[in-house]
């Protein structure tokens, strides 16, 4: 036997089993399972989510604040121009309620008087609108007629769309949003008839002739009502509509203004009263000196049996 068979016998059993010492390669890492792998893709696939979702808030975020800055750095007549765009040509009055909801309070009462001659093709949100712009500055009388003006227009809306129990759909579609306003608006004996007949006569002035769908279509998705049952009447008919409504406000009024009257008498009697009894109070409260040789009630001749 040589000696180079014998080396190599020597140090056979030094070889790797495998054949990847032959071919002079290594084994590689072993695979994750295919569930590790598929857990694995998922989360990536969620972090990636929301950091586009997080992009795509604070883009948004920072949109709304661009456009509120720039609502608000126009001037009035802008609105003005607006309410031309979104009530006359194209007839989409809620964008104009989205337009105006960032006016400054300064701007509140110009506002509200150049666009007065647009408000017959005004939606009920914008008076809504008007009658928070309104609270916020202390203006309560505005405020509640402004609140009425939009329930009366509502309800105006929901009759030219064939709605059935409109009272009971607008009071509870407003419901929905009125919560401690409306209490704090009409707390006030009588505050609620003296804004109905300022509705009454800001509708003979400005008498409405918008589109009444849009609305309607809102308060039915909100209170979840089909739409299918409810056929929209002609527009030539829309004159008797507003007459019945005037008619029906005034007859309710009629009943509540004497009752009105009797409760603002009482609460005025009830106020003086009081301010007669605190006028009277330290009198009755201070003790009466006793005058010398005079006998307390009881005692003397006719105090005892």
């Amino acid at each position: 036997m040589s000696r180079k068979n014998i080396d190599k016998n020597k140090y056979k059993h030094l070889k790797p089993d495998n054949d990847a010492g032959k071919d002079g390669q290594e084994e590689g890492p072993k695979k994750r399972p295919l569930e590790a792998r598929a857990a694995i893709f998922v989360v990536r696939v969620a972090c990636v989510l929301f950091f586009l979702g997080y992009l795509a808030g604070t883009a948004r975020g920072g949109y709304t604040w661009t456009w509120m800055t720039y609502v608000r750095s126009q001037p009035v007549s802008a609105s003005v121009e607006k309410a031309e765009k979104y009530l006359v040509r194209t007839n989409q009055p809620q964008k104009l309620t989205q337009w105006l909801a960032p006016t400054k309070p300064s701007e509140y009462d110009e506002t509200i008087k150049a666009l007065e001659k647009y408000t017959p093709a005004m939606s009920p949100e914008t008076f809504f609108m008007y009658s928070l712009w309104m609270s916020r500055e202390g203006k309560q009388d505005a405020a509640r007629m402004w609140w009425m003006m939009g329930n009366f227009r509502l309800r105006f809306d929901l009759l030219r769309c064939g709605g059935r129990n409109v009272i009971d759909t607008a009071n509870a579609f407003m419901e929905r949003f009125a919560g401690k306003h409306y209490d704090e608006l009409f707390k006030e004996p009588g505050a609620r008839v003296k804004a109905m007949r300022e509705v009454l006569d800001f509708d003979a002035k400005h008498p409405a002739h918008n589109d009444p769908t849009n609305m309607c279509d809102l308060v039915w998705r909100t209170l979840g009502m089909d739409t299918h049952l409810y056929v929209p009447l002609a527009s030539f008919q829309w004159a008797s509509v507003r007459a019945r409504l005037r008619q029906s406000t005034e007859h309710y009024l009629a009943e509540q203004e004497p009752g009105i009257v009797e409760t603002q008498k009482r609460l005025e009697k009830t106020i003086e009263q009081g301010a007669r009894e605190e006028d009277a109070a330290p009198e009755k409260e201070s003790p009466e000196k006793e005058k010398p040789g005079e006998k307390k009630s009881g005692e003397g001749d006719g105090g005892g049996k």
